[in-house]
């Protein structure tokens, strides 16, 4: 595996629950990640979902 970009959902208020799993994810692959997302349902509700995923795939196109 050469890069690697992780992205987690979560139904959490805390952004920690994304966070924690993002590292627990590094952890196991050996790597850092090139990029990262984490889309909480509050995220969603607001339609705030987007211009996450928007913003993602614009970070890790270079990779």
């Amino acid at each position: 595996m050469k890069d690697v970009a992780l992205f987690a959902t979560h139904g959490s208020a805390s952004s920690d629950t994304g966070y924690r799993a993002l590292h627990e994810m590094e952890q196991l692959c050996g790597k850092k990640a090139v990029g990262t997302m984490q889309i909480s349902s509050r995220d969603l509700r607001r339609g705030a979902h987007a211009l996450k995923a928007q913003n993602f795939a614009v970070e890790v196109s270079i990779y």
